[in-house]
């Protein structure tokens, strides 16, 4: 009778930001050949020190959260980081996630935005490494975008929200920090 394969597969990782919350919630999943399952899910806020993922993370302000995963054969995931906004939005009411990442040694810049206005919105994104515009995204609904970036650098970019509501126009615009990822 053949042996099991060996998991050689490192976890998968997806973060999920509540807003009204201000919660990080860090999802691992080890579904690959094998599935040996999760070891230890861990996550630091800023520079401070690795903790255990147990729960959701608050974080009342704006933070840069790095977390990565072990599954029980051993495989590793690379460390990945999310920067959360500040939890003052201004006028146009944007949900707000960025994430750095490597797709193989490529680092990439990803941007999600959610309008949470009850009208439509005009976004846009301004990066370092290029421009998105969105025209009429629905109420609740979504932009998600990536960049290329070759090699990144901690930076910033801009987001920008406007609405046209009963003759009345509204306009924000959110500077936010992003980490940076080596993926050599």
């Amino acid at each position: 009778m053949p042996l099991p394969a060996a998991d050689r597969t490192p976890p998968v990782l997806d973060t999920r930001f509540s807003e009204p919350a201000r919660t990080l919630t860090i999802v691992a999943s080890d579904a690959q050949t094998g599935d040996s399952g999760i070891a230890v899910v861990q996550y630091r806020v800023g520079s401070g020190g690795w903790q255990t993922y147990t729960a959701p993370i608050a974080l009342p302000a704006a933070a840069n959260v790095h977390y990565r995963a072990v599954d029980r054969a051993g495989n590793a995931t690379r460390q990945w980081s999310q920067t959360i906004p500040a939890a003052d939005r201004g006028a146009v009411d944007l949900g707000i996630s960025v994430r750095t990442q490597c797709v193989g040694t490529t680092a990439q810049l990803a941007v999600h935005l959610l309008n949470k206005e009850s009208a439509k919105a005009h976004l846009r994104i301004i990066t370092p490494f290029g421009e998105h515009k969105s025209t009429g995204v629905a109420a609740n609904g979504t932009v998600y975008r990536t960049f290329d970036a070759g090699a990144l650098a901690a930076g910033t970019l801009t987001v920008a929200g406007y609405t046209w509501v009963d003759g009345t126009a509204s306009y924000s615009a959110y500077t936010v920090p992003f980490a940076a990822v080596s993926c050599g």
